[in-house]
């Protein structure tokens, strides 16, 4: 199943966002104790990671973006600043790539850093975390 549907803004990513907040939440806080929400994505999902944070800010108190695709203009530094006035709590956000992603990733990992410096967030706690990969082939 291609789930770049339920990923991709162009695609209406919030149906899916909806479904997480609507259905999903619920069904599993009936049945168990949820001390943090955490919303993990990677590729697509890191892009749809940025997109949730920004669409339903405080639906999860940790947001990890790991090598996200680049599906929207998430290096806007003002819509951080917005994001940090509607929150109604702490959230932190995560955003992670590697020496081996794309070099679009690279560049908005290291653009987004340029962006976020300096801004004196009072409920946004951020940090971005560029990974040196290295491969290693084992010959039998």
């Amino acid at each position: 199943m291609d789930r770049r549907r339920d990923m991709l803004p162009v695609n209406q990513p919030d149906k899916f966002l909806r479904f997480i907040e609507k259905e999903l939440i619920p069904f599993i806080e009936k049945d168990y104790i949820v001390i943090n929400r955490i919303l993990y994505g990677h590729s697509f999902a890191g892009g749809f990671v940025i997109n949730s944070m920004m669409l339903s800010p405080g639906l999860f108190d940790k947001y990890i973006a790991s090598s996200p695709t680049p599906v929207m203009d998430f290096i806007d530094r003002e819509k951080y600043v917005q994001l940090d006035k509607k929150l109604p709590a702490d959230i932190y956000f995560y955003f992670s790539y590697g020496s081996k992603d794309m070099k679009q990733v690279r560049k908005w990992g290291l653009k987004l850093n340029e962006s976020l410096t300096g801004i004196k967030f009072d409920r946004v706690k951020w940090k971005i975390i560029s990974m040196k990969i290295k491969i290693i082939t084992i010959r039998i």
